[in-house]
């Protein structure tokens, strides 16, 4: 990656990171880099330097700090590729994981630890905050489909493998106490619960499968792109149903415009779903269509 300053950390990056950088990397590099990415003039032949960091025979020049998805990365100068390896060691999310705990690292420093290399020229760590970002945390933790994970994010079929066998694991082994399970007793409550769309920069069409008390007992992703008839069909729907025996199924979307107006494709698409969870026995309970500020429920709106 070209290393760039984009962040107004700027100045402030030598007293977060100099501290805790091995002496080989020098607190120094990491000034004159944070006054160069600040527009500063670059330092003097003759400008003294820090009597308490001495410059190592390897040192690098100088480097270049990077702010992107909310992590900091650091490169040597004239870096086009950013490598985990030039971070500091008591940076990497391995060795932080040793010696800290898995409590201490963020959800993109333990994705990243998974799937262990990034891919075509996107670092591990920038590779693993877009797979969150673009996904969702919701959606991603329950995702089962291999294929459909490669293509809207366009990784390889391992690290799909990977990522959705690290979460599988978690749900065989978490045994849910049914006491803390949610309940959705209306469109208010889904929305609540899956605030998380609001922000998705395509459409992602969920199911939420309940037991005869309203208790959330799955929660599948059931398809990602543009709604329509063809793509959301009752079986992707009531396939999840029959295998977690629920008693009912609420649906819901994301309109990335923002706006919660329903389409008429939304509101075709909910009268398929609707007939054909009648023919099984098994009751759509609503679709809400979830916007960025608003819902709207098509219960409400006299279609169930």
């Amino acid at each position: 990656m070209n290393a760039q300053a984009t962040s107004p950390l700027g100045a402030n990056l030598p007293r977060v990171l100099g501290a805790n950088l091995p002496r080989v990397w020098g607190a120094n590099s990491i000034e004159r880099a944070s006054d160069k990415s600040a527009g500063s003039e670059p330092a003097t032949k003759d400008e003294p330097a820090a009597k308490d960091e001495p410059a190592a025979k390897d040192e690098p020049a100088a480097f270049l700090i990077c702010v992107k998805h909310d992590m900091i990365y650091i490169g040597m100068q004239g870096k086009t590729k950013y490598k985990i390896k030039e971070l500091p060691l008591n940076q990497r999310p391995q060795e932080r994981l040793m010696e800290h705990g898995p409590d201490t690292l963020r959800p993109q420093e333990l994705l990243a630890i998974i799937i262990r290399t990034g891919y075509k020229g996107e670092g591990v760590l920038e590779l693993s905050s877009r797979i969150l970002q673009e996904y969702g945390s919701k959606a991603i933790i329950k995702e089962r489909n291999v294929q459909r994970l490669m293509d809207e994010l366009g990784i390889p079929k391992v690290k799909a493998c990977q990522i959705i066998s690290c979460f599988e694991l978690g749900r065989r082994f978490y045994q849910e106490d049914t006491g803390r399970m949610p309940t959705i007793r209306g469109a208010d409550d889904v929305y609540e619960y899956l605030k998380d769309l609001q922000k998705m920069k395509k459409e992602v069409f969920r199911g939420l499968y309940l037991n005869g008390r309203n208790k959330l007992i799955h929660d599948e992703v059931v398809s990602i792109g543009t709604l329509n008839a063809n793509l959301v069909h009752p079986r992707e729907v009531y396939q999840a149903a029959i295998e977690f025996s629920a008693s009912a199924v609420i649906v819901a979307h994301n309109h990335p415009s923002g706006e919660s107006e329903p389409s008429e494709q939304d509101k075709a698409v909910t009268l398929k779903l609707r007939d054909a969870g009648a023919l099984l026995g098994i009751a759509l309970i609503d679709h809400v269509i979830i916007g960025r500020s608003s819902y709207t429920s098509l219960k409400e709106q006299g279609m169930m």
